[in-house]
């Protein structure tokens, strides 16, 4: 079963629904990938005006970043990427990307020497394909944060860095 399902429920509208809620729809790395893919089909369509964004279950919207993939990151390598690109550590590619990411949210693009990096570990495809998830994510966050989606009560305590609060 798809993570994302879309459909069409009347015109102009389109309707993206989460689809893990054995999960509470936290996003996997695969239903992040399907979500930035849907997100570009739906932008690309002239037809569609509008999007509406829904969840399967009734314990929760969206849960955030699936936490069970992180496994094997230490705090230090969460603590490393929330620094940003320029704290050091971590590989080449994995910076390039941390850059690129930023560059995306501050510039609308990426440079042409984060890029020239990206493609010393990536192929043409997996290029576009960082476009597209940062995309996804922006736009994502962009519409949980217009609605007013609160964080759950159980993520009260959960350790966003000060510069993100």
């Amino acid at each position: 079963m798809s993570p994302v399902i879309t459909s069409r429920p009347a015109d102009g509208i389109a309707e993206i629904t989460l689809n893990r809620p054995e999960a509470m729809n936290s996003i996997s790395s695969a239903m992040a990938a399907e979500l930035a893919r849907a997100c570009a089909e739906l932008a690309a369509a002239p037809e569609v005006r509008v999007v509406v964004f829904g969840a399967a279950g009734e314990r929760a919207f969206c849960a955030g970043a699936d936490l069970k993939e992180r496994a094997g990151m230490t705090d230090a390598d969460v603590a490393r990427i929330i620094a940003g690109p320029d704290s050091g550590g971590g590989d080449p590619l994995e910076t390039a990307l941390l850059r690129a990411t930023d560059e995306l949210y501050r510039d609308d693009r990426v440079s042409d020497d984060t890029w020239a990096a990206l493609s010393k570990g990536l192929d043409t495809r997996q290029l576009l394909d960082v476009l597209v998830a940062v995309g996804g994510y922006r736009s994502t966050s962009m519409a949980i944060n217009s609605a007013g989606v609160q964080l759950d009560p159980n993520m009260a305590d959960f350790r966003f860095p000060p510069s993100l609060r």
